[in-house]
């Protein structure tokens, strides 16, 4: 079955798993995002040279790997239920995900960002498990990502999630100018 590279449907959220609402989030919330990448500043530091400029935090809500469009891009926001309305008001993580790349029939993660002061709490693996769910009844057959090589802890979580190694991917040019070697994870989401 061919995936229908498009955006998540309004009527696949909210998505509630593990005290978090899931639902989209768009460059109108960029303070909320802002103050998100505040509170996660340590893969910023260790990564991208420091906190990212304007421009980059803009960037995040409208980069898209080659060959694929805006409405292929899903950028969701991860909300703390305890915090406030029902519905979450505080942003405590944040996922980018694309549809069809590298082929029609996968979804690709750009990122996942969660504060420092939510993780270790199985919160990130509640989050990609949900998503892996509605994106398998979408019709998505695998799920990529890449991570830096030098981020031992990132790759082990994700590795530990079911993701392997399939390629050294290109290396990325961080916001300083450094390129970092990466390494494509893929995980098939067929049974």
């Amino acid at each position: 079955m061919a995936q229908t590279r498009t955006k998540l449907l309004v009527e696949d959220y909210p998505l509630t798993t593990a005290g978090v609402v899931l639902r989209p989030v768009s460059i109108g919330d960029l303070k909320l995002y802002r103050d998100l990448v505040t509170r996660a500043s340590g893969f910023f530091d260790a990564f991208e040279g420091g906190f990212p400029s304007d421009e980059s935090l803009r960037d995040t809500f409208t980069e898209l790997p080659p060959g694929c469009s805006p409405e292929d891009k899903n950028s969701i926001g991860v909300f703390d239920v305890r915090s406030g309305s029902g519905s979450g008001s505080t942003l405590v993580g944040f996922a980018d995900i694309v549809a069809g790349y590298p082929d029609s029939d996968s979804w690709y993660i750009g990122l996942l960002l969660l504060a420092e002061d939510v993780r270790g709490r199985g919160l990130g693996s509640a989050v990609i498990s949900a998503l892996e769910s509605l994106l398998v009844a979408r019709g998505a057959r695998d799920l990529y990502l890449a991570v830096y090589d030098a981020n031992i802890p990132g790759r082990a979580f994700w590795q530990a999630l079911g993701f392997v190694p399939v390629k050294h991917a290109p290396e990325h040019r961080n916001a300083v100018g450094e390129l970092l070697p990466t390494t494509r994870l893929r995980k098939s989401l067929v049974v």
